[in-house]
Formats: C-alpha cells, structure tokens, sequence
C-alpha cells in the first residue's frame, strides 16, 4: 500500500487505484498487484514504499586481455586493451591462488604452465571472464 494517491496516479497512470486502510491506496498494474515495480501476489500485504524514483548506475559491460612478464618462476598480470567500466578485479593464479588488483606479481613454486583467468566485475554486476596460460621457467 501507499500513502499518498496523487504519486501514484502521476508516476503510474494506467495503473488501478483500490482504497486500502489508515487513507493508503492499493495499486494494480496490468497484470498484478504492485507498488512501484515490486510485484506482489494478490493483495497480500506489503510495507509502504517511497515512490521517489530510485536511480540505477549505468555501466559499459567491462572486458579486457590478460598481459604478462615472466622473469623465472615470477609473473606480472596486468590488464591490456580494457573497455566498459571496472570496479572489481579478480585472478585465479592457476595453481590454487587468487588476488586482486589491476596488476598483481606472483612466484610460483615450481617451473610449468598455468591457467590463470581473471573476472572483471562493475557496480552493475556485469561481469567478464578470460583467462590465458602461462609458462614460467628456471
């Protein structure tokens, strides 16, 4: 339910008005009951809500290529040719490991070739993956 009609009929003018108690109103959309976008079953009860327009962030869908230096039994990951937004950066080291960071340094325990993947994420929660092997070497 919500307090106040006039909201309503304003931001949701197709919807249908049904009075509810204490001078709140029941709103229906095309299909079900609703206030403001969260769906409801029937006209099951539901705590007010604030009808002031909620504002969503908007992301470019991230992606980028792992890059590498190798110096021995030490790598460097970096990221190459990143697009879209990227707040988070995550890296599985291929032998059990992870970290984060735009770049990160690691020495492995033994010469070989690995995996290593990286998950990019942004406030959307849009997410990209990619990984690439590795040779490291004595």
């Amino acid at each position: 339910m919500i307090d106040n009609k006039s909201i309503v009929q304003k931001n949701l003018p197709k919807a249908l008005l049904m009075p509810g108690h204490s001078g709140r109103w029941w709103v229906k959309t095309t299909e079900r009951w609703a206030v403001a976008g969260l769906f409801l079953l029937g006209s099951v009860g539901c705590e007010s809500y604030n009808l002031q327009r909620a504002t969503f962030p908007a992301c470019g869908k991230p992606s980028a290529t792992i890059g590498v230096t190798t110096d021995q039994l030490e790598a460097t990951l970096f990221l190459t040719d990143k697009q879209g937004d990227i707040g988070v950066i995550g890296w599985a080291m291929g032998d059990g490991r992870n970290k984060t960071g735009d770049q990160v340094k690691v020495a492995y325990g033994k010469p070989g070739t690995y995996t290593v993947t990286v998950i990019l994420a942004n406030a959307c929660d849009d997410k990209f993956t990619t990984s690439r092997p590795i040779t490291v070497q004595n």
